[in-house]
């Protein structure tokens, strides 16, 4: 006896440069019998499954039209997405019901047979939006923190890290070794009040870079937006990672000289 449904996780990937939709995807799971609990598991499987299907192109009939008169083909506008019907999902949904395999049955020996699976009538659905920046990053919108982030997007408003910004900054976190900091103690003695390359104050950053550029050979104090567009990486010969302890205080967290090239 069956004790699961068929159930999907549904995206729709926008891109924030050109403001439409350009691409959808979905994938289809088995859960257990229990509404409230299916869809907390959709929900939670959301944020990071669509890096794990194909997208697919939009129906032809999409299209749309901006402000400065350009049209883009099998694009969408935001609007597509409350669609009780989720026409724009359609095709995928067709493609992902045709995918489900068939069942063996041998409850009569003599003639085994198979048996289609197809989705339940009521099928549960969750439709998430994934915005893509210029770079590739995504980040689907599923809280409502997420929800106001993106709305400051559409808006211009946004005072908050871009994706690029927040991938950066995790990479820089990850490079700390705050027991080598501690017993180095090197401070940086005449800190500079702004970033070498968009001159924004650092004094609400948490990291600062004195590292090389790419395609350069001089090398630049650095925020943390300016690093992740223009830093080699943080290292030994490529870049200096610094930590705002307190106001003005930068004490350097990464980017260490290696005990073999100090011998």
């Amino acid at each position: 006896m069956k004790n699961s449904d068929f159930v999907c996780n549904l995206w729709a990937f926008y891109d924030l440069t050109n403001r439409a939709i350009y691409s959808v995807a979905g994938k289809v799971y088995s859960l257990p019998v229990n509404k409230e609990q299916q869809f907390k598991m959709l929900k939670q499987l959301a944020e990071f499954d669509h890096y794990t299907v194909a997208q697919q192109e939009l129906e032809e009939h999409y299209s749309i039209v901006q402000a400065d008169g350009s049209q883009f083909e099998r694009a969408a506008r935001l609007d597509a997405m409350q669609d009780p019907n989720l026409g724009l999902f359609l095709g995928v949904l067709h493609k992902l019901n045709k995918s489900l395999p068939s069942l063996d049955d041998y409850s009569n020996p003599n003639a085994p047979k198979q048996i289609k699976q197809e989705f339940p009538h009521e099928l549960l659905c969750i439709p998430t939006l994934v915005c893509e920046d210029a770079y590739g990053n995504r980040k689907a919108i599923l809280t409502e923190e997420d929800n106001s982030w993106f709305q400051a997007q559409l808006t211009g408003e946004n005072t908050e890290p871009t994706l690029r910004d927040e991938q950066t900054e995790e990479y820089l976190r990850l490079q700390i070794d705050m027991l080598k900091a501690t017993n180095e103690k090197n401070i940086i003695q005449s800190p500079p009040e702004s970033c070498d390359l968009c001159q924004k104050s650092l004094e609400t950053e948490r990291f600062l870079v004195d590292g090389a550029l790419i395609g350069h050979s001089a090398w630049a104090f650095m925020c943390t937006s300016c690093f992740g567009e223009n830093g080699k990486g943080i290292g030994w010969g490529k870049g200096q990672l610094f930590s705002q302890m307190k106001p003005g205080e930068w004490l350097q967290v990464a980017g260490f000289r290696d005990e073999s090239e100090a011998l």
